[in-house]
């Protein structure tokens, strides 16, 4: 999962709960930039068999307007082929003034 304001920056750090999720950190194979450090949250193989996870998360007072965040999720049979897997995509907007879309 990761967030953006409207404005197309990542705005939102996050940071895992229990041992069910991880933040994505800049040294790991994925190579992210040192300003997205925090800006990722997944799934630790712990938590691969959770329906439901929990994360905290935190936004800068200075965000343009809503942010929106961004989730996906793997439902797979562990065959090793995407035949018979889904890909699940959601997005949620929050507004700042406490309302949602």
């Amino acid at each position: 999962m990761t967030a953006f304001d409207e404005n197309s920056y990542r705005v939102v750090t996050f940071q895992a709960i229990g041992n069910s999720t991880q933040v994505i950190t800049t040294g790991d194979i994925r190579n992210l930039k040192p300003e997205d450090e925090g800006k990722y949250i997944e799934n630790s193989y712990s938590g691969t068999s959770k329906k439901i996870w929990h994360v905290e998360y935190m936004a800068p007072g200075d965000a343009a307007g809503p942010i929106t965040f961004y989730a996906a999720g793997v439902a797979a049979d562990g065959d090793g082929y995407p035949r018979d897997d889904y890909v699940y995509k959601k997005k949620k907007k929050i507004y700042p003034e406490g309302g949602d879309s």
